[in-house]
């Protein structure tokens, strides 16, 4: 390991005023005074500032990557936060109809600022003091020479989308696709009862169709021929509608990040101009596809999203009314429960019960439930039973194990971590498998964290590795070897 400090004023002065930020939210938002409107915008005031101070302290030492953690998890958490916050404070009660009191949304958003803030100061730390880890042969192994790469992944995706065609022919057919009305309680179901259902189903399905996803980003990004780009485009447009007629909305937006991330890193940066209309496109997808979901049939879809937007107009897209960010509202319950006695504070034990959920119930099948379906177990037992569940908001665990110190403290080592995860990426990034890695990596931590819980986020990112471990660790061609039709040239790839 190899440390190194790095000095610049930017983040010391911006670490001094977000200490003096959150100190003053505490006083604040403990008073009494003012309503609920007062409360709320104060919120939104000390949040952006400690936002636009932690953005300016990091672009103090390398420049604002929008691929990159800072901007992700700066922009997911808001969002969520004030989506709950919008509901609670216009209804007095969560989505699920459980009052919340006063005291209660003071937590909360105490509780929200102190995770932004450990988000903030744990990333600014891992950039002033840079650590480097000695590299160990698994990671060496993913610095691939770029048409050694193309070759396997194109000859293992062909041979794994064969061999295991029976398992995944439906989820690239389009033509016959059951509602997600209709599948997504069964599903939930069938997974709790059957123990080797996580193993199965990252075996069988999530393995072949990542690696048929890079193969694809590949033919479209590293071919110079048009039948191989046009392949690469129908399997993913076979895939991406066929999980739209199905509503599986947070599929979707798992596909679209392998090329998107990809895209950026190894043929041409995206201005923010443009990531700001595929931001806005992405979201008023998540929110229009519930609306349309009872139904697999794509004019009755349609018909539904065009008569909601008739009759209401596009209220389904606004923040307090989007299902989606509404997993905050989940905290204000576990506060709640906390202040009434319906459960008790951890004390860092549920760190170890996420580890061991980590381990397969197939091997260990009395292992402890994730805290994300203990939650659901404790709050909403009906629901449990039944087979239903809930987001699980990222500042949970800290605050269940020690309170407002524990979101803090939590998000700082989550912030941390990622942080010195990215450093690594960043490095390598003149890799395409890094690059197709680095999106699975992001998808995990980044994009899907704020409603995954921080242990489910990290277990999602080592998940994510084992495809490209898989491609890499099999028999590579000899050179000599030539595949007609998919030969890589050197005109074919980018000037770096």
């Amino acid at each position: 390991m190899m440390y190194k400090q790095v000095s610049y004023n930017h983040t010391m002065l911006a670490v001094s005023l977000m200490s003096f930020t959150v100190t003053a939210t505490f006083f604040v938002l403990l008073t009494d005074t003012g309503g609920a409107n007062l409360r709320f915008w104060l919120f939104v005031y000390l949040y952006l500032t400690i936002a636009v101070l932690f953005i300016w302290g990091y672009k103090g030492s390398e420049n604002l990557d929008l691929f990159g953690p800072a901007p992700g998890l700066v922009v997911l958490l808001f969002l969520y936060s004030v989506a709950s916050a919008l509901y609670v404070e216009g209804t007095g009660t969560t989505n699920y109809r459980y009052i919340v009191t006063t005291g209660v949304l003071k937590t909360y958003y105490i509780s929200c600022i102190l995770g932004l803030a450990g988000i903030a100061m744990g990333m600014l730390l891992a950039q002033r003091c840079r650590i480097y880890f000695d590299e160990g042969p698994i990671a060496r192994r993913f610095k691939i020479d770029d048409h050694t790469f193309f070759m396997k992944l194109i000859f293992y995706g062909i041979a794994i989308a064969i061999i295991f065609s029976p398992f995944i022919y439906n989820l690239f057919n389009f033509t016959e696709v059951p509602s997600y009305a209709e599948r997504a309680l069964p599903l939930r179901l069938d997974r709790r009862e059957f123990l080797a259902s996580g193993l199965s189903e990252f075996s069988l399905t999530i393995l072949p169709v990542t690696l048929i996803l890079c193969m694809a980003t590949l033919l479209m990004a590293r071919t110079t021929m048009m039948w191989a780009k046009c392949v690469g485009a129908s399997i993913f447009g076979a895939y991406i509608l066929t999980n739209t007629l199905a509503g599986w909305r947070g599929i979707i937006i798992s596909t679209v990040t392998i090329p998107l991330v990809f895209y950026h890193y190894r043929i041409k940066h995206i201005t923010k101009f443009k990531a700001a209309i595929i931001v806005a496109m992405i979201y008023l997808f998540m929110n229009g596809v519930p609306v349309a979901r009872f139904t697999s049939d794509p004019r009755e879809m349609f018909n539904a999203i065009y008569e909601e937007i008739s009759y209401r107009g596009f209220t389904f897209a606004e923040l307090k009314s989007s299902g989606e960010l509404l997993v905050g509202t989940n905290l204000m319950r576990l506060i709640s429960g906390l202040e009434d006695g319906e459960t008790d504070f951890t004390y860092g034990s549920s760190v170890i019960t996420e580890l061991l959920v980590l381990v397969p119930r197939v091997i260990y099948p009395n292992r402890p439930l994730p805290l994300s379906e203990k939650f659901v177990n404790i709050f909403y037992p009906s629901v449990y039973s039944s087979g239903g569940g809930y987001g699980f908001f990222m500042l949970l665990e800290g605050f269940w194990a020690f309170g407002q110190i524990g979101v803090f403290l939590f998000l700082f080592i989550y912030g941390w971590s990622v942080q010195i995860v990215y450093q690594w990426f960043r490095r390598n990034m003149q890799y395409d498998c890094v690059a197709l890695l680095y999106s699975g990596i992001y998808l995990s931590l980044v994009l899907n964290a704020v409603r995954s819980g921080l242990m489910g986020s990290y277990k999602s990112a080592l998940m994510s590795i084992l495809p490209f471990l898989l491609v890499i660790y099999l028999p590579a061609f000899n050179k000599k070897v030539k595949v007609r039709g998919t030969q890589l040239s050197e005109k074919s790839l980018p000037i770096r």
